[in-house]
């Protein structure tokens, strides 16, 4: 049995190291070629920069409104979707003001266009790279029925945006 094993790697060893040869022999009056496939595979890959780390904005007296804006700049190597999330609402303490409530005393949006404020979204095509203005609008709003319940405040009503890159 051990000498079966034996003969049959011997076999084995010689007929693999003669296969080598055997791919590249021939007459070499006629010329020899082999063609082997080469490939590259990419991974999908993105880089997303926000310009500010927060937006901050003062309102000094019923009626005053302001945006602030920073640059959202996004390179892609494949298709993407760019979202922006809202926090939905502005919270200091017990109070809140919800986005896009324009009867409420604290009226603000959060978008991607200064006059769309449902603007949360775009797409990009494989290799582009896009720059999109953020906008932070905010108003004390004085035609609000109740516009003092907007309490002073020394931190300020606060929400985090987030924007999100993620592969189609």
């Amino acid at each position: 049995m051990k000498k079966a094993i034996l003969v049959g790697l011997v076999l084995s060893l010689v007929f693999g190291v003669n296969a080598l040869g055997f791919a590249a022999s021939g007459n070499l009056e006629d010329p020899i070629s082999k063609s082997t496939d080469l490939v590259v595979t990419v991974g999908k890959w993105a880089e997303l920069t926000v310009d500010a780390d927060s937006l901050t904005i003062d309102l000094t007296a019923p009626g005053d409104s302001f945006t602030r804006t920073t640059s959202v700049h996004v390179k892609t190597n494949t298709g993407v979707d760019v979202t922006l999330t809202s926090p939905g609402e502005l919270v200091e303490g017990d109070l809140s003001w919800e986005e896009n409530a324009p009867d409420s005393a604290l009226e603000w949006f959060l978008s991607f266009s200064s006059s769309d404020r449902d603007e949360k979204s775009y797409a990009l095509t494989p290799g582009s790279t896009d720059t999109r203005t953020l906008y932070f609008y905010a108003k004390w709003n004085d035609a609000a029925a109740e516009w003092w319940k907007l309490r002073a405040t020394s931190d300020g009503y606060r929400g985090t945006a987030v924007v999100t890159v993620a592969a189609k």
